[in-house]
């Protein structure tokens, strides 16, 4: 292609991509960082973001005597979102020591090796010293370093999208590697940017993009509970906190998420067809929901 011919190879193809999503990352990760909020610090209203926004740290100090906050971040890439936390403790709230800022935040971080992950080493071993015990590369990895139920919060920031669905239960179940990583007090934060950004990769299967019913139904959270997780939006991003205790996935559930988005997703492809689809947000709409239309039907298929 002409891009190749004039940056050389698919590495460099990657790196132009990487460069391209940059901004949409950084928002997402301001986003997460304004979700989780500083241990003892309130969130605040800054540059648009929500001033109502959940403290998390807040939530589980209620439930007992925590002065560390442990944090998974799950499909860490750069790691990006540590960076963005630090930055937060150095210039958006007060400054405080590295020091305090390692007593205060206990980061891990979990991804697939591949050629972001010096980023995120270096991420870590910037504030940590190193990045060795901190940054897996396998789920089994996690499990043999840590203790059952550490972390107090796992994040995933763009991620879910990317697993393909015939790992969710397996991640998800209760000892999964992702819940039965959770204390029994803690709180699953899935984040997700609704406007996929152009170049985006896709995983195994292309990728699913659950909202807050289908994550309702993927961990079959009763009505009587419906109360319990909070739906927080900024723009086309939105943060879904759920506590472990309402997590009940199963196999049917799993089904059930599947047929809800591709039925939303026929919706949605039916009103963009009525609408003006002669502008770019509706092209880029439509290509959006015809693509979760097909990946879930093809998901369903598969099961």
């Amino acid at each position: 292609t002409v891009l190749t011919s004039l940056l050389g190879n698919d590495v460099e193809l990657l790196k132009l991509r990487d460069f391209m999503n940059l901004p949409s990352q950084l928002a997402t990760d301001r986003f997460t960082t304004q979700c989780i909020a500083s241990p003892g610090i309130e969130a605040i209203e800054e540059d648009g973001y929500p001033s109502k926004i959940s403290n998390i740290f807040n939530r589980l100090k209620q439930d007992g005597e925590i002065t560390t906050l442990k944090i998974l971040d799950f499909g860490a890439g750069r790691g990006s979102l540590l960076s963005n936390i630090y930055q937060k403790f150095q210039e958006g709230y007060h400054k405080i020591t590295t020091e305090a800022f390692v007593n205060s935040i206990d980061y891990y971080a979990y991804d697939s090796v591949s050629h972001e992950n010096e980023y995120c080493e270096s991420a870590i071993s910037n504030i940590y010293g190193t990045s060795e015990k901190r940054l897996f590369h396998s789920k089994n990895e996690i499990v043999q370093e840590l203790d059952t139920g550490y972390f107090d919060i796992i994040v995933l920031s763009n991620t879910l999208r990317k697993i393909p669905s015939h790992e969710w239960y397996s991640l998800f179940q209760p000892n999964g590697i992702v819940t039965g990583n959770l204390n029994d007090s803690g709180y699953l934060l899935i984040i997700e940017d609704y406007q996929i950004p152009s170049g985006v990769q896709t995983g195994e299967g292309g990728f699913l993009l659950l909202d807050e019913i289908q994550l309702r139904k993927l961990f079959n959270i009763q009505r009587n509970s419906f109360d319990l997780i909070d739906t927080l939006f900024f723009g086309n991003m939105k943060a879904h906190i759920i506590p472990k205790e309402i997590i009940n996935i199963s196999r049917e559930s799993i089904k059930n998420a599947l047929e809800s988005l591709n039925d939303y997703s026929k919706e949605k492809i039916s009103t963009i067809r009525e609408g003006d689809k002669t502008t770019y947000e509706a092209h880029t709409s439509m290509a959006l929901w015809i693509q979760q239309y097909a990946y879930s039907h093809l998901a369903l298929e598969s099961l």
